[in-house]
């Protein structure tokens, strides 16, 4: 006997899945489509929960950190040197301020190890060609977002706050060092234009761009890992479990792994939003694994259970 999901809203099904796994016979049978939907409406949410716990602190040491950019740069200045600083600007700056960091190099010919060893999580590098930020990602990657550039050829074109994350949204070290030369370029023209200007200026728009870079990191950890694992242990599943789950069909079978992942989304959520030791992955992999046993066993002892009532019905 199948058993019909009807009236569960997303809420609904979370809380359910949460408290126990009386509602899996229920929801193996949703729609392929609606458990993904599902799936992407959790992640959003978590991203953001993640995002916002962690922009308090991130704030506070962006803050910190224009303070010392004013302090030993000035105001920013643009002439037909590029973009320089109005202190010394033909002299190398760094500044480090909790867990960021800020480089400001007077050419073009800056080394990979300069670099290397001064990322922390988020950070600015600046060039008389070019001003961007650059924030770490779970998996040790760099995501840049140009923050001054020359608009030359028009390199970003339309829809330039998309173009300009995606065009540089996984960057090795190496990779970001070859950004920062390839993009600049002194003559301009740049996409502001103005003579001098304070750090002020520069500021909401280094918050907002950590915000973004941040969020969009973790929902995409957040869902293909998700979906990814579910994928692997459902064709696990279908094609080498043992018992009534054979009996399943692929789309059951991925409709439970994939509300399995709900509560181990939830709890691994507040490791990097509270910055707890462990890494969001172990956490997510350790109580997902942990839960879908759980619940291929229970559903195990309903499949015989409903299996022997059949049986008593019909008589043989």
């Amino acid at each position: 006997m199948e058993h019909k999901p009807r009236n569960m809203s997303f809420t609904t099904i979370f809380i359910s899945v949460c408290r126990g796994v009386g509602d899996f016979p229920k929801l193996m049978n949703m729609a392929p489509f609606r458990v993904v939907l599902h799936l992407f409406f959790l992640a959003f949410i978590m991203a953001l929960f993640i995002t916002g716990s962690r922009s308090f602190s991130v704030f506070r040491s962006i803050n910190m950190l224009c303070a010392e950019i004013e302090q030993q740069c000035g105001d920013f200045v643009m002439n037909e040197h590029g973009l320089r600083p109005a202190i010394e600007p033909d002299k190398a700056k760094k500044i480090y301020s909790a867990d960021c960091s800020f480089r400001y190099f007077p050419g073009n010919d800056f080394k990979l190890e300069t670099i290397e060893k001064d990322l922390n999580n988020i950070g600015v590098i600046w060039n008389p060609g070019i001003m961007l930020m650059w924030v770490k990602q779970p998996n040790d990657k760099y995501s840049a977002v140009p923050l001054v550039y020359p608009v030359l050829n028009n390199q970003w074109g339309g829809f330039d706050l998309i173009k300009r994350i995606s065009d540089a949204s996984s960057l090795s070290t190496a990779e970001l060092a070859d950004y920062v030369k390839n993009k600049g370029n002194p003559q301009g023209p740049f996409n502001m234009k103005f003579s001098q200007r304070g750090i002020e200026a520069a500021r909401p728009a280094i918050k907002f761009y950590t915000a973004v870079i941040i969020f969009i990191a973790f929902f995409g950890q957040i869902f293909s890992q998700a979906l990814l694992f579910t994928v692997i242990y459902s064709m696990i599943f279908a094609f080498v479990g043992g018992g009534r789950i054979r009996t399943l069909k692929f789309r059951q079978i991925f409709a439970v792994g994939t509300y399995c992942t709900f509560p181990a989304i939830f709890i691994a959520s507040f490791f990097p939003a509270l910055r707890l030791p462990f890494d969001y992955q172990t956490v997510f992999l350790f109580a997902f694994l942990i839960y879908l046993v759980v619940v291929f066993n229970f559903l195990q002892r309903f499949l015989a259970a409903t299996e022997a009532i059949a049986k008593e019905i019909t008589g043989k």
